[in-house]
């Protein structure tokens, strides 16, 4: 049998048909992996992934700004377009956003003006799923520090929702964590003491007297 043979056997099977084709598929994805499906696809995946990090940075940001400062996020309305100056308060979390965007972040800009109506991650419902995120990354990192430490202590002031021995939030706290010690809050004891004290003449005048010289010392410095 000659090569004609061979050839014209390979040409007429399908299985060595196949096999060849096999062979230079191989060939080709071997020396160039960034045409493999596989690899396009998860290359994207990650592309996108990334963007949408990316999208909810500022705000994220925004967010963890308003929670740091004790800003209430929402006010009276809580809809519309970000990016058209508005006369109405839409309250601190979509101001915050507005004046970033006018402050030249244009990665938010984009966001807002590209991305479909409800999938600009804003709406109050999103927001309070962000809030929740914050909450349990805090709480990890606060129970993190408490695993680590040797000891911690239980630090309120004297008011009866903390104190109660009944359902007072120490109580609560002591009935998981049997050894954590109950620390008063002084300052808020001498305040409540003050405060108690203020209907005797001789300790409103002491009071008086305590403020005229602290307001001297804070002109004179």
């Amino acid at each position: 049998m000659g090569d004609d043979y061979l050839e014209k056997h390979n040409n007429n099977n399908l299985y060595h048909k196949n096999c060849i084709q096999f062979a230079i598929d191989f060939q080709k994805t071997y020396l160039n992996p960034e045409t493999v499906v596989v690899n396009i696809l998860d290359s994207q995946r990650m592309k996108v992934i990334k963007e949408n990090c990316e999208r909810l940075k500022p705000i994220i940001e925004t967010i963890i700004f308003l929670g740091k400062q004790n800003i209430a996020l929402r006010g009276h309305r809580d809809d519309g377009n970000l990016i058209t100056e508005s006369i109405v308060n839409e309250g601190n979390f979509r101001e915050i956003l507005r004046f970033r965007i006018q402050a030249g972040d244009n990665r938010l800009e984009n966001h807002l003006q590209k991305s479909n109506s409800k999938a600009t991650y804003i709406s109050h419902t999103i927001q309070n799923e962000l809030i929740e995120v914050c909450k349990k990354e805090i709480t990890l990192l606060i129970l993190k520090e408490i695993i680590q430490a040797k000891s911690y202590r239980i630090a309120t002031d004297g008011c009866t929702v903390m104190v109660s021995t009944i359902k007072g939030a120490v109580k609560k706290v002591q009935e998981t964590a049997k050894n954590a010690l109950y620390s008063p809050c002084n300052n808020h004891a001498l305040n409540l003491s003050l405060s108690k004290c203020s209907t005797v003449q001789s300790v409103r005048n002491c009071v008086d007297t305590m403020r005229e010289i602290i307001s001297f010392l804070n002109v004179s410095a």
